[in-house]
């Protein structure tokens, strides 16, 4: 029963940093797509029906509806919005995905040493203490840019003065309440870390 259980755990570990593996480079392709999408203004997606991004592709906008003319529909083009500020906007999608790359890495980090033998190596707490800092530093961070970009939108004046009808609506700011918790309970980890490698010690001074 001990050999299949050495020879089963690993696997499953192998296993979890594979899927990891797999959803941090998913977050970056997606994030990557989103900033092309916004700072482009071009579908990237080739089957879709719409030839032009709406600007609700914003995490900021929630709403953005104009009327060139009676005559026109409405429409919510991204690339109505100025360049700074859509890059500016996009600052926030960055961030977050900065902050979930930082939880899975660290996840992926105590899977790894856990495989090799070492759950409670000192580069784990040291890392998952970083992580914790960096996240929530990244968290207030992203609710001033979100902040920032919403003011911009907010006093941003269509161009053309024969526009009417223009409705804007706007997100509060982000304030990534999971990541946060992630990172409070990386903190947490961390100490629990710590104190193994402490018994650790005691125990093979005992040995």
């Amino acid at each position: 029963m001990a050999g299949t259980t050495t020879t089963v755990q690993p696997s499953r570990l192998g296993v979890t940093t594979r899927v990891l593996d797999v959803l941090i480079w998913g977050g970056v392709a997606v994030c990557l797509v989103r900033l092309f999408a916004i700072l482009t203004g071009i579908v990237p997606m080739w089957w879709w029906d719409d030839a032009w991004v709406d600007a609700t592709a914003m995490p900021q906008i929630l709403q953005f509806d104009y009327q060139v003319t009676e005559e026109d529909p409405t429409k919510a083009d991204i690339r109505l919005l100025p360049l700074w500020l859509r890059m500016l906007g996009s600052v926030s999608i960055v961030l977050f995905t900065v902050m979930f790359v930082l939880i899975l890495g660290g996840a992926r980090l105590m899977a790894k040493r856990a495989m090799q033998g070492a759950p409670f190596a000192p580069d784990v707490a040291g890392r998952l203490r970083s992580i914790s800092a960096a996240v929530i530093s990244l968290a207030v961070i992203r609710v001033l840019v979100d902040v920032a970009t919403i003011s911009g939108v907010l006093s941003w004046e269509p161009p053309d003065s024969r526009w009417h009808g223009l409705a804007i609506g706007t997100n509060l700011p982000s304030i990534s309440l999971s990541l946060v918790i992630a990172a409070v309970v990386a903190r947490v980890l961390a100490s629990a870390v710590e104190r193994g490698a402490r018994l650790e010690k005691e125990m093979d001074g005992l040995v």
